[in-house]
């Protein structure tokens, strides 16, 4: 009955695992290296890294996968024979709470704030250590769903 689960939680565990490298990425060598820039440099590239985020590829496979995984996290919650439910509920919950919760309430206003001229500059060094943070969160959130969905899939 189950026959496709297998490849649904290798599908949203790839997906999970690609947005974990993306933040990875910026919380291994992005900011450290525009921190490594004077402030208006890297300020300015954060800023167009911010506005490029919304027409590129990344930011439908971030979102996107938030409504399959309120669907999963549905399912798992009420099908009682589904196999690795538990696992599959952990990891819904754990992306959406900890990669789209933390994006939506922590890094985009972060985003917004710096994008806003006339404080940027003061706010940067402030931007810096609290976005990254958050950012770190999002990488190991990503990675924990991505793992659980595995986990998940050889139920």
């Amino acid at each position: 009955m189950y026959d496709f689960l297998p490849f649904a939680t290798a599908g949203l565990a790839l997906g999970a695992a690609l947005v974990a490298g993306v933040f990875f990425a910026f919380s291994d060598f992005v900011m450290r290296s525009l921190a490594d820039v004077d402030t208006q440099h890297g300020m300015v590239a954060m800023q167009s890294i911010n506005r490029k985020v919304y027409r590129s590829g990344f930011l439908p496979l971030l979102m996107g996968l938030g409504p399959i995984l309120i669907g999963v996290l549905v399912a798992s919650l009420t099908m009682t024979d589904l196999p690795g439910r538990e696992w599959l509920a952990a990891g819904a919950a754990t992306y959406l709470v900890g990669v789209i919760g933390v994006t939506v309430l922590g890094n985009v206003p972060m985003n917004k704030k710096l994008d806003r001229g006339n404080l940027a500059a003061d706010y940067w060094p402030q931007y810096q250590v609290n976005w990254t943070i958050l950012n770190h969160l999002r990488t190991v959130a990503s990675i924990i769903a991505a793992l659980c969905f595995l986990i998940a899939g050889m139920s």
